[in-house]
């Protein structure tokens, strides 16, 4: 561990799962100045002047905080100091931590999300992990969205809904396809509809269709998570 005195700070929560392989973090990302000033301790030049480059506050402090988050939770997850943490990336484009060839330094996967006030950043040292959350807007066309970019099977369970549970079951298959494709290293954009999302109140299930782009599809895990009022979040591991 760090050995900080105030971790977790306030306005972080633990989200319990069913799967203790995961650890997942809800950060209230919204711009205080004493959480921007602590963020900017331990972020790098770079990052702060990345950061910078937002022209809303609110986008200033939610690149700023959620990713000294980050920078804490690797520290306390691998017992270094989160300014010195350097990160790089995969040979597919997946960030990681680099730097440290000592066989007690474990580095888990991780990934985040961020939308709205709200950041998620899961951890995990027994697969690549994959998380997203949204703000659920009620002005999106759900089904329309849905037809064009999601898997046959998704869109009928959409469009057999209604009103707000039709908006819920999109955000669910949304935020689950997202994470799913992130824990796979693959673009948002593609591969949307090689793979179906199957949900029921407790679960998530991926079904893969036959020559899929990738055979992880089939023994990943899946579940949607508790997200705050207005949202929809989920987590994946590959």
């Amino acid at each position: 561990m760090t050995g900080e005195a105030d971790f977790p700070p306030a306005g972080w929560r633990e989200i319990a799962v069913r799967d203790a392989r995961v650890k997942l973090w809800l950060i209230d990302a919204a711009p205080d100045p004493a959480a921007l000033a602590a963020a900017a301790r331990v972020l790098s030049e770079a990052e702060r002047a990345r950061a910078g480059r937002f022209f809303r506050l609110e986008d200033r402090a939610r690149a700023m905080i959620s990713r000294a988050a980050l920078r804490r939770l690797l520290g306390a997850a691998t017992g270094r100091a989160p300014e010195s943490l350097v990160f790089g990336e995969t040979e597919h484009g997946r960030p990681r931590l680099v730097g440290a060839q000592a066989p007690s330094f474990q580095a888990p996967s991780f990934n985040v999300s961020h939308s709205g006030g709200w950041a998620l950043i899961g951890l995990s040292k027994h697969g690549d992990i994959g998380v997203d959350i949204e703000e659920a807007r009620p002005d999106v066309e759900a089904l329309d969205l849905a037809r064009g970019f999601f898997h046959d099977g998704e869109y009928r369970a959409i469009a057999a809904r209604e009103g707000a549970a039709r908006l819920d079951a999109f955000y669910r298959v949304w935020t689950a396809k997202e994470a799913a494709l992130k824990a796979l290293g693959v673009g948002i954009a593609e591969r949307l509809k090689d793979f179906e999302v199957r949900f029921a109140p407790d679960e998530l299930r991926v079904i893969a269709e036959p020559g899929a782009f990738s055979p992880r599809l089939s023994t990943m895990w899946l579940e949607a998570l508790a997200a705050p009022q207005g949202y929809a979040a989920a987590c994946a591991l590959a």
